[in-house]
C-alpha cells in the first residue's frame, strides 16, 4: 500500500490521476514518477533518463531498484511509517535500517 508518507520530503508539482504520472522536485531537482500496476518508474525530469523502480510486493512491502540493481527492501508498519533495509552486493544489511520512504531512499542513492 502506498500512503501519504511515500512522497514525504518531495514537492509535488503536478499529478495526473488518469495516467498515474506525477512531477515533483527533490532537493531542487525535477523528477517524474509513473505508476503502472504494482511498480513506480522514476525518471529524471530534464532528459527523462530512467533512474529506477519501486516495486510493490505486498500491501506492506516491496523492493527498491536503482537501474537493474536491487538496493533495498521496504516495509510499512501498522502506523504507516516506512523502513528500508539496504541491500549491498546482493545481501541484506538489517543492522543498518533506514527510517525513510522508499522514494526518498532511491532519490538519495542517485
Amino acid at each position: 500500500m502506498i500512503n501519504a508518507s511515500f512522497a514525504a520530503g518531495t514537492d509535488i508539482q503536478s499529478f495526473d490521476p488518469l495516467s498515474g504520472k506525477f512531477v515533483f522536485k527533490f532537493r531542487g531537482r525535477e523528477f517524474i514518477a509513473s505508476k503502472e500496476g504494482t511498480k513506480f518508474d522514476l525518471f529524471s525530469g530534464r532528459d527523462k533518463k530512467h533512474i529506477g523502480v519501486i516495486r510493490v510486493g505486498s500491501p506492506n512491502s516491496g523492493a527498491i531498484w536503482k537501474k537493474d540493481e536491487c538496493i533495498g527492501e521496504y516495509i510499512m508498519d501498522e502506523r504507516g511509517k516506512y523502513s528500508v533495509i539496504p541491500i549491498k552486493e546482493g545481501f541484506k544489511s538489517p543492522s543498518v535500517i533506514s527510517i525513510t520512504s522508499p522514494l526518498t531512499y532511491l532519490l538519495d542513492k542517485i
